[in-house]
């Protein structure tokens, strides 16, 4: 698999952004909210994307599900490694992964996790 390398200076290339940080006390994302935010697509694309299924670095890559419904819950860190997983397998372009991540970077300043 091709790596994808990052080259900003407010991005690290060697590390992840959210690398040991818990993000769980949110913000919390929805498929739809990730899809449009985040990569600028339908939720009906994520959905394919995660049925096919991800992998980054050979881990799974699946956001936890809550609820009666089990409907799929995003952390930022679930955010972070969705983007870099879907660069990974060449399903989203290095300049959408700059975007994604700077989305990430940005939210995850506002809820002081950076």
């Amino acid at each position: 698999m091709p790596k994808v390398v990052v080259s900003h200076e407010e991005i690290p290339a060697d590390r992840m952004l959210l690398h040991g940080i818990d993000t769980s006390a949110g913000p919390i994302f929805t498929v739809s909210e990730v899809a449009k935010i985040f990569f600028c697509r339908s939720s009906h694309w994520l959905r394919l994307q995660e049925y096919k299924g991800l992998y980054l670095d050979g881990q799974k890559v699946e956001p936890a599900r809550a609820g009666k419904t089990e409907v799929r819950q995003y952390t930022l860190t679930d955010v972070e490694n969705l983007a870099h997983a879907l660069a990974q397998d060449e399903r989203i372009s290095a300049d959408q992964l700059m975007r994604a991540l700077h989305a990430v970077r940005g939210i995850a300043m506002v809820w002081v996790y950076l």
